[in-house]
């Protein structure tokens, strides 16, 4: 009786263990969470770049940058500007250099550890900032929205990404495994309100209802 419960513990401590490594991927498993993530997520970071059109001739910063293939095509699709990533777990800042070796040793990219409520950069610093898959998880999300887009230069854009959002059939499935990640799940309308919240002007709303995904994109207003 006693080794089953303590089989028991440990599976439930092994899934505990699991699941944190979707929110914050730590430096061992966390890099390979990460790196999986490059893979299963490139389908729907095409899809939501593709509603950007041509990047601005700016700085730009990918909000959690995970294991660093978002960074990668940003670099690709820039016009010379800086790319860099921050990310508070440090499996994926490392997962991130790896991935982008090249760009960060010509200059062209950095990733950095920090915390969407602190980022280490000046005022007016970007003239776009992406989130994919991330916002779920950020400690405090009204003033971590501020944060950001007090980095971000007068009429420079944000674009905020969901694979898991409450709508129709998905929202009992999506409320119950972000519910497992200890994320928060909300309906498109309380995004538009969190982004206008921010003082985000012109907020648009794209949508792929075959795979569920949502994508938001509003601006700084001129100064």
């Amino acid at each position: 009786m006693a080794w089953l419960i303590v089989k028991i513990v440990v599976l439930f401590a092994l899934a505990a263990y699991v699941a944190r490594q979707a929110g914050r991927p730590d430096r061992f498993a966390g890099r390979w969470f990460a790196a999986r993530m490059n893979v299963s997520h490139s389908d729907l970071t095409d899809w939501a770049l593709a509603a950007l059109g041509e990047l601005p001739d700016a700085r730009i910063l990918d909000v959690g940058c995970g294991g660093g293939r978002t960074l990668a095509k940003l670099i690709a699709r820039s016009r010379g500007a800086g790319v860099h990533g921050v990310d508070f777990a440090p499996g994926s800042v490392l997962l991130t250099r790896d991935t982008n070796a090249r760009a960060i040793a010509e200059g062209r990219a950095s990733a950095t550890r920090a915390t969407v409520s602190q980022l280490p950069y000046r005022d007016a610093t970007f003239g776009l900032v992406t989130a994919f898959e991330t916002h779920y998880y950020w400690p405090t999300p009204d003033h971590d929205l501020r944060e950001i887009v007090r980095t971000m230069q007068p009429g420079g854009r944000v674009l905020v990404v969901a694979e898991v959002y409450a709508h129709g059939a998905f929202a009992w499935a999506n409320k119950a495994v972000m519910a497992l990640l200890s994320g928060r799940v909300w309906t498109e309308e309380q995004h538009r309100q969190w982004l206008e919240s921010a003082g985000l002007a012109d907020v648009e709303v794209r949508k792929d209802t075959r795979h569920g995904w949502l994508a938001l994109t509003g601006r700084r207003p001129p100064a």
